[in-house]
């Protein structure tokens, strides 16, 4: 299978986006905008999950960004422009060009023309808050209603730290909060 993506079936019929569904099948504003990372996020769920002080603790520690979540960043700007525009962007290197088109190329497989004529819903970059404390954003996610199947894809940019897709956590986090979204 693809690396770095991971797949949630829907349990029932009723879990299925229509009905009086807002754009691309989203009923209500559960995806809304939100400037500050959440302390119950998915990015660090494994942590949290781990070590529920630290959701304590974490605010007190000085949040500082690097070279590498910069580029990190400018990596999933560049994916999300492409997937929106269908236009190449330019990027700063081959090497972000590479794995930006490698992941595109994956997001496109579940949104070719005949799953939208099938009914694919999807969105990029996709901000979601479902609580004062349960927010975030999903970098792709398609909905296959036809089959009653959910895909979440989450961009991973960077070198030397491997994350593992399977029972990967922050992607079942979307996965639910995707879930919940579309009801």
């Amino acid at each position: 299978g693809d690396r770095g993506i991971r797949r949630h079936r829907l349990t029932n019929q009723s879990e299925r986006a229509g009905g009086d569904s807002g754009p691309h099948g989203i009923r209500g504003n559960p995806m809304s905008d939100n400037a500050v990372h959440s302390a119950t996020g998915a990015s660090s769920m494994e942590r949290w999950e781990a070590c529920p002080g630290s959701v304590a603790l974490i605010p007190s520690v000085e949040r500082t960004s690097t070279a590498y979540a910069d580029e990190g960043t400018l990596a999933h700007d560049l994916a999300a422009q492409w997937l929106k525009t269908g236009v190449e962007p330019v990027f700063p290197s081959d090497e972000m060009r590479v794995a930006v088109r490698y992941y595109v190329e994956v997001c496109q497989k579940y949104i070719s023309p005949v799953h939208l004529d099938l009914g694919a819903i999807y969105r990029v970059e996709t901000k979601f808050k479902l609580s004062e404390d349960v927010f975030g954003t999903v970098d792709f996610f398609v909905l296959w209603p036809w089959v009653n199947l959910l895909v979440v894809l989450d961009f991973k940019y960077g070198a030397g730290i491997y994350v593992d897709v399977r029972d990967n956590l922050q992607c079942q986090y979307y996965a639910a909060a995707v879930h919940i979204a579309i009801g």
